[in-house]
């Protein structure tokens, strides 16, 4: 019984370190790529997190997220409903690293735009997915679940117009958008959203095993005394 417990116990908290250690990963992601792409390689704001593969910052940008990629894929919830979203989120994080966006960026002339890309679909159906988990399988503090969510599907909506828009308005006025590094930004929020949400869940899963310890402790005193007197 002591072994059978002290296994739990030992699987509980590596589970959770998991979670902490994907939380940190994806809190610094955006702030590695600017701070790094700054002080490294003296890189500016870049227009949008993506761009970044086509920087000194490739390999950081390619490992982060095929790393986040990687454990959405193979983490197991209790549910297996969003397992199948995370399978999904997972999935389309290693895509957005493996599919590379228009070398141009997101600045290129109106006449080098050809569609919605690889990328930009692998982009969205991430962010999308994630929301979805955020939505559909709250904290227990679900006010705040749904605020991440909300923000989350805020970012998507504006990222898809900023997308299907920018093509369609002048140079001049695509250059003065781009400037002001919106899609960036949209995605460090969404992403910062999904880190919020995780946290709480894994505030959640660490808080688990002492209120079980707890409950079993209150239960053994409970019965100890009435099966003392029993024997008797």
């Amino acid at each position: 019984m002591v072994a059978t417990q002290t296994a739990e116990r030992e699987s509980s908290t590596t589970y959770v370190c998991l979670r902490r250690g994907m939380f940190l990963i994806a809190l610094l992601f955006p702030l590695i790529l600017w701070l790094g792409g700054g002080l490294i390689f003296d890189l500016p704001l870049q227009t949008s997190m993506s761009f970044y593969y086509h920087t000194g910052m490739r390999d950081i940008f390619v490992g982060v997220l095929g790393t986040i990629g990687t454990f959405l894929f193979l983490y197991r919830p209790k549910s297996s409903w969003e397992n199948r979203w995370l399978n999904v989120a997972g999935f389309s994080a290693m895509g957005v690293a493996l599919f590379a966006m228009n070398p141009l960026g997101d600045c290129r002339p109106p006449d080098s735009d050809s569609g919605l890309a690889l990328h930009g679909t692998f982009a969205a159906v991430f962010f999308a997915a994630i929301a979805v988990v955020c939505g559909w399988f709250p904290a227990r503090h679900w006010v705040l679940s749904y605020l991440c969510a909300g923000v989350m599907a805020f970012c998507i909506v504006v990222a898809l117009v900023y997308t299907f828009i920018l093509p369609l308005i002048s140079l001049e006025w695509k250059e003065s958008l781009c400037r002001g590094n919106v899609v960036f930004k949209l995605e460090a929020a969404a992403v910062w959203a999904f880190c919020a949400y995780w946290l709480l869940k894994t505030l959640e899963m660490d808080q688990l095993p002492l209120i079980h310890r707890r409950w079993r402790r209150n239960t053994e005193g409970a019965h100890g005394p009435d099966s003392g007197a029993q024997a008797a």
